[in-house]
């Protein structure tokens, strides 16, 4: 097994793994397919737990009218030994990730005329999802999903008090109780707060900060903690240009706070869709945040 994938075969079935950031694609193949091979099953133990779950489908058979038995959640949530998946790959998001090993047990599941499933080979093996820093100089970070994502539907009931109805509003936004905001932003919020937060308690440090979009509350608030010590570009393009926007509120915010010589507005040719955060000390970089869209 490399660091990236694990690979086994097993009578026919192949199964790979390829680790993510905290998550895992799993891809099957099978050499000479039976007729009766309707998908595949796929099941999971997670670090610290005490056995398999089935990850579980949203599509299933009829079984003749009668369904299995979906999650207790009330959406299409059908475990996949009952609702095996058709397709020759799945990617696995842990609900709740962790560091450590998962195991994967896939699964061919075969049907009999009489339209019950009945497990065929198996093939188990396991990869490690740890997050990984490439000996402190690179670290990798993920936003999760979109609000319009099935998961944020099933874990959050799409609740629409959660992200403000248009974009400059949001810097007056009250935001809701909850996780749903880490949950979102995942391990790219996690990379940015603990930046912004470092920066703030550590009086050495100074920031230049370089934003397209700029309606976040939290981060300005952070960044207006920095006073002088932040120095920023924020963009003036298009919909950013105009005295009511987001991006112009947060220039005037940050102009008092760290003075009107530390904050200008600027765009490229056309859109400049950088955000980047460089933390200095004595004028020397010592971290370098790049977000890409």
């Amino acid at each position: 097994m490399s660091d990236f994938s694990n690979a086994k075969t097993v009578d026919g079935l192949s199964v790979k793994l390829w680790r993510g950031e905290s998550m895992a694609l799993i891809g099957m193949d099978v050499d000479e397919p039976e007729p009766d091979l309707v998908g595949f099953s796929i099941e999971v133990q997670s670090p610290g737990s005490s056995g398999f779950l089935p990850l579980r489908n949203r599509l299933n058979f009829s079984y003749g009218g009668k369904a299995p038995t979906a999650a207790v959640d009330g959406y299409r949530n059908y475990p996949s030994t009952d609702a095996p998946f058709q397709k020759f790959r799945w990617i696995h998001f842990p609900y709740n990730p962790k560091g450590g090993s998962y195991t994967y047990r896939v699964t061919k599941k075969h049907m009999k005329a009489d339209e019950s499933l009945v497990s065929g080979t198996s093939v188990t093996l396991d990869i490690s999802l740890d997050p990984v820093v490439y000996d402190g100089f690179l670290e990798v970070g993920f936003t999760r999903n979109f609000a319009s994502s099935q998961a944020y539907a099933d874990k959050y009931k799409n609740n629409p008090d959660v992200i403000p109805a248009e974009p400059d509003e949001g810097l007056s936004f009250e935001k809701v109780p909850g996780d749903v905001y880490q949950w979102l932003g995942f391990e790219a919020y996690q990379l940015i707060f603990d930046l912004l937060n470092d920066a703030v308690a550590d009086s050495t440090l100074e920031i230049d900060f370089l934003a397209y979009d700029l309606n976040e509350p939290d981060v300005v608030r952070l960044l207006e903690k920095l006073g002088p010590r932040l120095r920023a570009i924020i963009d003036d393009s298009k919909d950013h240009a105009p005295e009511p926007s987001a991006e112009s509120q947060a220039a005037e915010r940050l102009a008092k706070s760290a003075g009107p010589d530390r904050v200008k507005r600027m765009h490229f040719s056309g859109l400049q869709h950088n955000k980047v955060l460089i933390a200095k000390r004595k004028g020397e970089a010592i971290k370098v945040l790049l977000a890409i869209t």
